[in-house]
């Protein structure tokens, strides 16, 4: 039964969080790590595990973040870069 079909039945949808792309922090006047000022060419991103608004000093990595797409990098923070690397299992 699909998520429609289970909230007109009346029934409760569990929702999987690893599952869910991050929600994206509303874009900040400053980076989220350094705290550096953004500006017309000191760009934001957001970074795609966490959802924070970082600067590209603190968002240098791609990884594969495999609830997304295990085919795919995607530029994410490098406190999230450390910890996805760190909880790899090889």
């Amino acid at each position: 039964m699909n998520r429609e079909a289970q909230e007109e039945a009346g029934g409760s949808v569990v929702v999987d969080m690893d599952q869910m792309a991050p929600v994206w922090v509303p874009s900040e006047p400053d980076c989220q790590i350094c705290k550096r000022p953004f500006t017309f060419l000191f760009r934001r991103h957001h970074c795609r595990n966490c959802g924070k608004c970082v600067c590209e000093f603190c968002s240098k990595d791609k990884v594969r973040i495999l609830r997304l797409d295990p085919t795919q990098l995607f530029k994410v923070c490098n406190p999230c870069s450390i910890e996805i690397k760190e909880s790899r299992v090889y």
